[in-house]
């Protein structure tokens, strides 16, 4: 049997370039445990992409997206009205392209439009947020390559046609299934390891010994919707109480750097903030090694990987707790969104007066160390492999 395994993303793209890359070692494991019964081949839609996997060894595919006949294909695909003449047609370019390998199951590793080819192609597909239901007034949405339609239906598609989804927590399953009539049935909760913490498991990268300036990490790149202006905020109390503290940003720019960093200079509090770009993953373990604490004052998303990474490397994390799901949401030390002068008091209250700061670090830790793992996904992954193979014999 041939599995694709579709990994439709693009290189330095912050969140879901860690996702990937933890799912991709994850699915190498799984091939290991399969490679008597299941070739898997994997088919990326961009040359950046391409060439890294190579460079990986993967068994690699290469389904260009963007070309005319391929677009012109996805499009008449999403026409109702034409779409069984596009089959009588075989029309499908995407469909002939698996059908030369004998491909006939495939897993999204990330969110994709190519799922519109597959109405008539068993896939496991993956669904990261649902963001654009709860949240559709962001500034994000307004742009064009961020379609509000277009994002409700693809997850209404996959809702339809997949034979499972994987969502990330418990939370998200019932958003789902509420939003989408989904059977419960098909929707798989499954947490992703972070390949920052596989990168710090690997190497042996050492805690600084020389004493620098106590600083709060955020690694996020810079949507509106991440909220990097609550810190900016929170920095105006900060530095009136002559706080030793300072705050470091990791991200690339998603149209809102420039606003942040405007903010910054109004207020006078550019000694307070470091930005860095895109930096490596050793560089990251590093920054979250010797942070004072972790914050993430981001307005969606029921977790995210700063939380658990935050948590695997004993950090406190404080953020907003309205969005997450039940799991985490205890594990987070609640800050006030409406009111930026709470951060401090919070803060102030854990690093100067609080005994069970060591107790919660701990309990996150046991939380990470018993939840996130390469073993628990690859018997997720076989378990729906082995129930596909014993439906269709």
């Amino acid at each position: 049997m041939n599995i694709g395994i579709v990994v439709d993303y693009y290189q330095k793209s912050g969140g879901g370039e860690n996702f990937v890359n933890s799912e991709l070692k994850t699915l190498k494991i799984l091939q290991d445990y399969l490679k008597d019964k299941i070739n898997f081949y994997y088919i990326v839609t961009n040359k950046d992409s391409l060439k890294n996997l190579n460079k990986r060894n993967y068994n690699t595919l290469y389904f260009n997206k963007d070309n005319l006949l391929n677009r012109l294909s996805l499009f008449l695909n999403l026409i109702d009205n034409i779409r069984k003449l596009v089959f009588k047609l075989k029309l499908n370019s995407f469909d002939n392209f698996l059908k030369k390998k004998n491909i006939n199951f495939l897993i999204f590793v990330t969110p994709s439009k190519l799922v519109y080819y597959c109405r008539g192609i068993n896939f496991i597909s993956t669904l990261w947020e649902l963001q654009h239901k709860t949240h559709p007034h962001l500034e994000e949405y307004k742009n064009i390559y961020f379609d509000l339609k277009e994002r409700d239906n693809m997850a209404k598609f996959i809702s339809l046609y997949s034979f499972a989804v994987f969502v990330g927590t418990r939370k998200s399953a019932e958003d789902f299934s509420r939003f989408y009539s989904c059977d419960k049935s098909r929707i798989v909760e499954k947490y992703t390891e972070s390949i920052i913490v596989k990168t710090a498991k690997k190497l042996e990268i050492k805690k600084m010994d020389e004493k620098k300036d106590d600083y709060v990490f955020y690694p996020a790149q810079f949507w509106s919707h991440k909220n990097h202006l609550f810190v900016v905020d929170a920095f105006v109390e900060i530095k009136k109480q002559n706080i030793d503290l300072k705050c470091i940003f990791v991200g690339s720019d998603k149209g809102h750097l420039k606003k942040i960093k405007q903010q910054i200079y109004e207020k006078k509090l550019s000694n307070h903030f470091i930005f860095y770009d895109y930096l490596s993953d050793e560089e990251i373990v590093k920054l979250y090694m010797n942070c004072k604490a972790v914050i993430i004052p981001t307005i969606v998303g029921t977790y995210t990987f700063p939380h658990v990474e935050a948590f695997y490397f004993k950090k406190l994390v404080f953020g907003s707790t309205e969005n997450l799901d039940f799991e985490f949401k205890k594990r987070v030390i609640e800050i006030d969104l409406k009111n930026p002068k709470n951060f401090i008091d919070v803060y102030k209250k854990y690093f100067e007066k609080n005994e069970d700061l060591e107790k919660v670090i701990r309990s996150n830790k046991v939380f990470y160390d018993e939840n996130f793992s390469d073993n628990m996904n690859v018997e997720i992954y076989k378990t729906l492999i082995n129930n596909y193979m014993a439906e269709i014999k």
